[in-house]
């Protein structure tokens, strides 16, 4: 039978809608019994359920059925894979999540799913095709022409490389002509890293990834400015942080406090220690509000953003 290959969380936009949302889930599940379905809880999103599909396009079909059908208002968390480890005892353990993904001192391999990719595309594009195939950590099984016009291409990859954007860009480089379908092709050993964002030195568990070591930098990137570009600003400095499993970071920006002009009172002719004493009392005051501070994370932060 058929199991889940793509992962996401799913919570209602008010916790008041959790039953209803329960109910409407539970009637949506009778008619496909593909999807996994299993209780989450979130700090920042509240009560839900984590969620496994067999790929990104079943996964979209069911949440617009949820908003048409059942009128549900719900938030879907950015998706996530199914990773596998082997550990030094030799029992072979499926990870859904980084918050269950057992210690690297207990773990002897870590292994990612592949797929067999399947692109059609007119001729002119396949330089373009072959090339982001390549990008994706892919490579290329084969490639015939179907007719005068056409060529079947394809490709094994990780499938870590398509659930982000690759249809996006598969899209954008052959202007919209290829299709494209995959299929569930196998492991393959890896080497992962956890990513784990700190806001002024506090660790975010709920945004933790995992993520092949080789993309791990990249992807670092792109949360950091990311998450400085959702969270609001404060009346102090907020410190944006990846780390790596090791503690390690690798990527890092900075949200700037409102600032009051405090010596907008003083008089033109002061004593200038009056204006330095003014300033050096806002930073004291602004380091005091950082150490206490609590940086509250829009559910935006949550979701992946197109």
């Amino acid at each position: 039978p058929a199991h889940p290959m793509v992962f996401c969380g799913l919570f209602p936009v008010s916790q008041e809608d959790i039953d209803s949302l329960e109910a409407s889930l539970s009637k949506l599940t009778l008619n496909d019994a593909s999807v996994s379905v299993a209780p989450d809880s979130n700090p920042a999103l509240g009560r839900g359920w984590r969620l496994g599909f067999l790929g990104l396009l079943h996964m979209d079909v069911f949440r617009q059925r949820l908003e048409l059908e059942y009128n549900a208002d719900v938030i879907l968390t950015a998706p996530s894979i199914p990773y596998r480890v082997q550990l030094h005892s030799g029992s072979i353990v499926d990870v859904t999540s980084p918050s269950v993904m057992p210690p690297d001192s207990e773990v002897a391999e870590h292994f990612e799913p592949l797929c067999r990719a399947t692109v059609i595309t007119p001729a002119k594009y396949l330089d373009a095709v072959a090339q982001l195939m390549l990008e994706r950590r892919g490579s290329i099984l084969s490639q015939s022409y179907i007719d005068s016009d056409r060529i079947l291409l394809e490709a094994r990859l990780p499938l870590s490389e398509i659930v982000i954007d690759l249809v996006d860009v598969l899209k954008t480089r052959s202007s919209g002509y290829a299709s494209f379908h995959y299929e569930e092709a196998g492991w393959q050993s890896c080497q992962l890293v956890k990513l784990v964002p700190h806001l002024n030195d506090r660790p975010v568990d709920e945004l933790t990834l995992m993520i092949p070591a080789d993309r791990a930098r990249q992807r670092a990137v792109v949360m950091a400015t990311k998450l400085a570009e959702e969270l609001p600003r404060q009346q102090f400095l907020i410190k944006v942080q990846i780390k790596a499993g090791n503690n390690k970071v690798v990527a890092s920006s900075q949200i700037k406090p409102f600032r009051k002009d405090v010596v907008q009172k003083i008089k033109s002719g002061t004593d200038r220690t009056r204006r330095q004493k003014l300033l050096a009392a806002q930073r004291e005051g602004k380091r005091r509000l950082r150490m206490v501070g609590n940086v509250e994370i829009p559910r935006d932060a949550f979701i992946k953003k197109s």
